[in-house]
């Protein structure tokens, strides 16, 4: 028996798709109405303009992944990289100079030069959570379903 990834068989029987969360920290306000709005047919978001905004969202929970400009306005809380790893949180580095990025802790993050192509936030982001944009994650109501970790 195969599982069944379709959204309207999946709701037939009573589950319901959970998209993954996003956590986009980013200052300047165009950048990340654009980037939102690129993640939005595919995923939730929120919105964090500062260090401490973004860490407060991670404490919070539920985020399955942060896409962090390392050049914010009053720089990066030497906490929120550290966080994100300790919760599990995958973290994909954005800037318009590369330097900030190579000294953000935990160096190996995927990082995007701006400007970026979407489809490469896209690919980056789908690869970082491992989860193929062909199979939303489907379970009963109320439970999180897991990532699959491999193909059917």
């Amino acid at each position: 028996m195969h599982a069944r990834n379709d959204a309207a068989d999946s709701a037939a029987m009573g589950w319901t798709i959970e998209r993954l969360h996003i956590l986009v920290v980013e200052d300047d306000p165009t950048v990340a109405e654009v980037v939102v709005d690129v993640l939005a047919a595919d995923y939730v978001t929120s919105r964090a303009e500062t260090a401490a905004a973004a860490l407060a969202c991670l404490r919070a929970g539920r985020i399955d992944a942060m896409l962090l400009d390392c050049t914010l306005p009053g720089g990066l809380d030497a906490r929120l990289v550290p966080t994100a790893d300790e919760l599990g949180v995958p973290v994909v580095l954005m800037s318009g100079y590369p330097e900030p990025a190579a000294d953000v802790s935990g160096g190996g993050r995927p990082f995007l030069p701006k400007p970026f192509p979407l489809a490469t936030l896209l690919t980056t982001l789908q690869r970082v959570v491992a989860l193929p944009a062909c199979q939303p994650t489907v379970g009963p109501p109320g439970a999180r379903a897991q990532r699959a970790s491999s193909s059917p």
